[in-house]
């Protein structure tokens, strides 16, 4: 039986901003984009860059659209 491997270390450091940045959407009933979301991270303190905000609820998205058929 294989062993199970660790978790990758962006995986890691993904786990915490990708709650925070889905409680920020969703607050906004999905209404902001990467930009606004960056911003009120950055007003809570979270240290989290633009371009990994974007990529991070692209893939929210997609994974909403795969299980409920609806973004």
């Amino acid at each position: 039986m294989p062993d199970i491997p660790a978790p990758r270390a962006r995986a890691v450091r993904e786990a915490e901003p990708t709650g925070k940045i889905t409680e920020v959407h969703r607050s906004s009933r999905d209404a902001y984009g990467a930009p606004r979301v960056h911003a009120a991270l950055k007003r809570e303190g979270t240290a989290c860059g633009r371009r990994r905000v974007a990529r991070l609820i692209r893939a929210r998205n997609r994974i909403l659209l795969i299980v409920t058929g609806q973004p």
